[in-house]
């Protein structure tokens, strides 16, 4: 159901208020499980040293963890193909030995064996047992945001810091999934989610890609000590590198952070998740049973879960 004009302005001039208390600009898309589009603005500037404005048709922003959404409905088109399965442990150990193989660090010094195997259920809960280095200092690292120069090697290399199956803690675990999906379909992740995600929803190439253009390009910021907001180097920038498909090809395609889109076009996978899985525009499907389990808790009441602070 459509928004009123005043629900629609009472919105925009909630978002007016973030740009107004100094964040430099901002787009909202929003939309219901028809397809309706309930309001869709810019505001406020693509940097806080730039004029070029924020557009809602154009400008594309790194969508970091947002991708893992992607990922998770690529996995579940698969585990509704039959070519993946959520709870066999078997399945995981022969599509990603490496995993086998991996010790625990729960105290980040001492290493101990898995105590359960890890199966892509968990991966996709984030209760596996990986964790982020940027957060987690039990993970020794510089800091830095796993895989984002493109080296599929700080995601293979990565421990185990929870023993699988015990608690919840934010991680890099649907960068695994992402590693699975490659190897089961035999496409780069982002090759597959264009195909069997992006074209049936009416998605552009330019809407949403592991490798964009950084001609819209929303720009980076920090906090300085003195609290303000700077312009920065993209935090994500690997990818801007990248010129030729076979380069593509060969970059770690980030099922856990590594997607780029316009709001307006990442809307329209919201919609069909809302709409049971089917696109309410193209009327494509692009997942069946399994969409339910998406709106279900997957976390046991008993786990402990740890802050993403």
């Amino acid at each position: 159901m459509p928004l009123s004009s005043k629900g629609v302005q009472g919105v925009k001039d909630v978002l007016n208020g973030f740009v107004n208390d100094g964040a430099p600009g901002l787009v909202f898309s929003a939309v219901d499980k028809a397809g309706n589009t309930l309001v869709e603005y810019a505001a406020g500037t693509v940097g806080v040293e730039s004029k070029e404005e924020m557009n809602k048709d154009n400008t594309v922003f790194w969508i970091a963890s947002c991708t893992k959404l992607v990922t998770a409905i690529a996995a579940l088109q698969l585990v509704e193909q039959g070519k993946i399965s959520l709870d066999d442990a078997e399945f995981v150990k022969k599509i990603t030995p490496e995993i086998k193989e991996k010790k625990v660090y729960a105290d980040g010094v001492t290493p101990a064996d898995q105590e359960k195997d890890v199966t892509v259920r968990m991966l996709l809960s984030h209760t596996a047992g990986f964790a982020y280095g940027f957060i987690d200092p039990r993970i020794p690292q510089d800091g830095s945001i796993e895989g984002r120069g493109g080296d599929k090697n700080d995601i293979l290399n990565g421990r185990l810091v929870n023993q699988p199956g015990s608690m919840w803690e934010y991680g890099t675990n649907l960068d695994w999934a992402g590693i699975i999906v490659e190897r089961v379909s035999g496409q780069t992740l982002g090759g597959y989610f264009a195909e069997h995600i992006f074209a049936p929803l009416g998605i552009s190439a330019d809407g949403a890609s592991m490798f964009p253009s950084q001609n819209n390009l929303a720009h980076m910021h920090q906090r300085g000590p003195d609290g303000q907001l700077k312009e920065r180097e993209h935090l994500f920038n690997g990818p801007f590198s990248v010129t030729s498909k076979d380069q593509q090809n060969a970059f770690f395609q980030s099922g856990g952070a590594g997607l780029y889109a316009k709001p307006k076009e990442y809307v329209k996978i919201l919609g069909a998740i809302l709409n049971d899985g089917t696109s309410p525009t193209t009327g494509k499907q692009i997942l069946k049973e399994t969409v339910d389990l998406m709106w279900e808790n997957q976390i046991p009441d008993q786990y402990v879960t740890t802050s993403l602070i």
